[in-house]
C-alpha cells in the first residue's frame, strides 16, 4: 500500500528476479509509459530499507499444498472481506482457464 497525495492509498506490487524486476502493477491512475512514482517510491524504499518488507513464499506452493476445503473457507474469506472479488469468481465459472499442461488428457 502507499498512500497516494489525494489521501488515496494505491495498492502495489512488484516481482523481482535474481537479476531484474519481473513485473509491476500499481492501482493509480499514471499512464504515461514506464513505471509510476509510487513504484519508484517502494523500489528505492526496497533497496535502502529492506528491513522494512516481508518476503512470501510462492504462492502458488502454498496454495497448492491446501486441502481443498481449506482453500474453499480462504476463498469465502476473501469475498467477505472484499466482495467485489465475488466477479472474479463469475469469471471463471463463466469461462474456466484451460488445466496446466500436466492435468490434461494425453490422449484428447
Amino acid at each position: 500500500m502507499c498512500e497516494g497525495s489525494a489521501a488515496v492509498n494505491y495498492r502495489l506490487r512488484v516481482e523481482l528476479s535474481e537479476a531484474r524486476i519481473a513485473d509491476t502493477w500499481c492501482s493509480c491512475p499514471y499512464d504515461y509509459g514506464g513505471i509510476c512514482k509510487h513504484l519508484v517510491a517502494l523500489l528505492l524504499t526496497w533497496v535502502r530499507e529492506p528491513e522494512r518488507f516481508a518476503v512470501y513464499d510462492d504462492l502458488s506452493e502454498v496454495l497448492e499444498a491446501q486441502p481443498r476445503e481449506t482453500l474453499v473457507t480462504l476463498i469465502g474469506e476473501m469475498v467477505r472481506r472484499d466482495p467485489s472479488l465475488y466477479e472474479l469468481i463469475e469469471q471463471y465459472r463463466a469461462q474456466p482457464p484451460e488445466p496446466p499442461p500436466l492435468l490434461r488428457d494425453p490422449i484428447g
